[in-house]
């Protein structure tokens, strides 16, 4: 499900403060390529999620609209674990019950 975000976030970087918060300790972010389009931009990057040897390697795309009145649409496409049900938190795996409680 996308994030819809109303304004007055006009930026991907205030848009993500939040998330990048809760993963910033876990995470490790190579951007290989960013395009813009009018009033839409997307990246594709490496992320390395985990601690010390359990490291997992996935690349994912991440898109950002805005629309004529300054809301923000983001859109984040990245590989699930095949473990990870349609209908469970798909953060829960990694953050474990930090995320489980919201």
């Amino acid at each position: 499900m996308p994030l819809m975000l109303p304004r007055p976030v006009r930026n991907p970087e205030g848009a993500t403060t939040y998330g990048w918060d809760l993963f910033q300790q876990l995470l490790r972010i190579t951007m290989l390529t960013v395009q813009v389009n009018g009033d839409e931009m997307a990246w594709v990057c490496e992320n390395r999620f985990g601690t010390g040897e359990d490291i997992v390697t996935v690349h994912s795309i991440e898109t950002f609209a805005w629309d004529a009145a300054g809301d923000l649409l983001i859109k984040t496409y990245y590989p699930m674990p095949e473990r990870v049900g349609a209908d469970q938190d798909p953060y829960a795996h990694i953050l474990g019950d930090e995320v489980g409680g919201r």
